[in-house]
């Protein structure tokens, strides 16, 4: 089974802005697996984050801690998902207001 990984930046001037963020996978059992986001955001997290699991459905994962620095805190989520069979499974999740300054994110804020 492959997994390619990606996460959409769309932008959007909200109160927060996010810094950083990581999806990573882990196999549980056949076709099951534990999806985990981190992000790095200024202010308050959201509760759940919504996930595309690139098998035609979508679905929320939830908070399960938080870490806080200086200038923002590092939320994680966690949640399972079974694909339906082998393939391959683009797994991605959207965040909108990217802080500024980002080369390698055009327009970020």
């Amino acid at each position: 089974m492959t997994f390619f990984i990606v996460m959409l930046i769309t932008f959007s001037n909200i109160y927060s802005a996010y810094y950083g963020g990581e999806i990573s996978y882990k196999s549980i059992d056949n076709y099951t697996y534990q999806i985990n986001i981190s992000v790095f955001k200024t202010y308050s997290p959201s509760d759940t984050v919504e996930v595309v699991f690139g098998d035609g459905t979508t679905g929320l994962i939830g908070i399960i801690d938080t870490v806080a620095y200086a200038n923002g805190s590092i939320y994680k989520y966690q949640g399972l998902h079974s694909f339906p069979g082998p393939g391959t499974y683009t797994l991605y999740s959207e965040f909108y207001n990217w802080a500024p300054g980002y080369e390698n994110i055009p327009n970020s804020l």
